[in-house]
């Protein structure tokens, strides 16, 4: 009989900025892929934004602000590439009314936080974040400047905390982590249940042990809070739209 335990730790998945940890999960696929992709630049927008929302005088410098720009709009371009992999190659992994939430709330999203070459978020970050415009005077940049301040900004994130949210809903996504054994891996097909195999030369693949534990979404889903409340403590009324409201 297969061996059943219950993992009671939180699941953590790899910051690759850190050591790696046996119990980090990884991604396995394409997909989960490009959804830790969206975790790294959530990751990066934690970190810019969280001086801003710290600062106790009240006061908002665009300078600190502007460090949030490169970051958030990666987040937005990744939310677009796992949506373009979701749509494309996971139709039939997903329920009706999964699609017609997932297309509901990435439609808002396009029209919230837009990343077209004229958007004010792609300017910001082209213009003056990524690198400064070297054919503009620089009286000039104040053009730039003047697209942004701290509630827009609150707004794109808001924008894409709930795109982001909406996408960790579904059971779709494969982990990984090292078992420290040759030739077992550990694997979480299914959200809640890690398996281990073991793959050995010549032999057919054994099932060693099935174990129930917290799916590593829910590491994304505390980093998103986490992101939330920096936002809220400053502007508590961003993001607040009836079109969030799910359909019918």
């Amino acid at each position: 009989m297969t061996p059943l335990f219950l993992d009671p730790c939180d699941p953590r998945i790899e910051d690759p900025s850190q050591p790696l940890d046996l119990t980090h999960w990884q991604p396995q696929d394409k997909r989960t892929n490009k959804l830790t992709r969206c975790l790294e630049a959530l990751r990066d927008l934690t970190t810019a934004f969280r001086p801003i929302a710290e600062n106790t005088s009240g006061d908002v410098d665009k300078r600190v602000l502007k460090q949030s720009i490169t970051p958030l709009y990666n987040l937005a371009t990744t939310l677009r590439d796992l949506n373009n992999e979701i749509i494309s190659n996971c139709p039939n992994e997903l329920m009706d009314k999964e699609k017609k939430v997932i297309a509901h709330h990435f439609k808002i999203f396009m029209e919230a936080v837009p990343t077209t070459n004229s958007s004010p978020l792609k300017t910001a970050r082209d213009k003056i974040a990524a690198h400064l415009e070297k054919d503009k005077l620089t009286p000039e940049y104040r053009d730039y400047w003047d697209q942004f301040d701290l509630p827009v900004v609150a707004d794109w994130i808001m924008g894409c905390i709930r795109m982001f949210t909406i996408f960790i809903q579904p059971d779709l996504y494969h982990w990984k982590r090292d078992s420290g054994q040759a030739d077992r891996y550990t694997v979480m097909q299914f959200d809640g249940k890690q398996v281990v195999l073991e793959i050995a030369e010549n032999k057919e693949p054994e099932l060693i042990s099935v174990t129930m534990t917290r799916s590593p979404k829910e590491a994304i889903d505390a980093e998103l809070r986490t992101l939330l409340a920096l936002v809220k403590r400053l502007c508590p009324e961003a993001g607040k739209t009836e079109a969030y409201k799910a359909p019918e």
